[in-house]
């Protein structure tokens, strides 16, 4: 049980896919019913866990000042969306996709939840903007003699285009 929830856990954190093995129709199945079945505040609260956990990280530490409350908080209501998800909502889902594919089934559907949480979580204009404001410290004369070497025309250059 811990290790399970462990993988999820870790799958989430790291949004990693799974190991690129063969997903049987059990896997595929569960993928589908935790996509449908999470909301959008299933996501946001999926993507504030993911952030509470990395602001423990010495790196990242001195940037943001998350209270063990909100820790605490974000890890009740993770922990409340993981178990609605597999134990209720895709509870049949789920229980073929490890009986069949093991533990790893859950591993790969969060995994890709936690892709598309990322993704919505990027699309957003003032995300999106802040992403892309690092393109402006970049050298165009070093990522054209990069792309002239390449081979890749200037209209598809490389290098994210400085934003303006």
């Amino acid at each position: 049980m811990n290790r399970i929830l462990s993988t999820c856990a870790f799958a989430l954190a790291g949004l990693a896919l799974a190991p690129a093995a063969q997903a049987s129709v059990y896997s595929d199945d569960l993928d589908r019913c935790v996509v449908r079945q999470t909301s959008t505040e299933d996501k946001a609260a999926m993507i504030r866990w993911i952030f509470s956990a990395l602001s423990g990280n010495p790196s990242l530490k001195s940037m943001v000042n998350v209270t063990d409350r909100e820790l605490a908080e974000s890890d009740v209501k993770m922990a409340a969306t993981v178990e609605r998800l597999l134990l209720a909502d895709c509870r049949k889902e789920a229980v073929q996709a490890v009986k069949y594919d093991g533990p790893h089934a859950i591993e790969t559907s969060f995994g890709l939840l936690g892709q598309i949480a990322m993704r919505e979580l990027m699309a957003e204009e003032n995300t999106a903007r802040q992403v892309g404001k690092f393109a402006e410290h970049l050298d165009e004369d070093k990522w054209a003699a990069f792309n002239a070497e390449a081979g890749i025309p200037k209209a598809s250059a490389a290098a994210p285009a400085k934003s303006r």
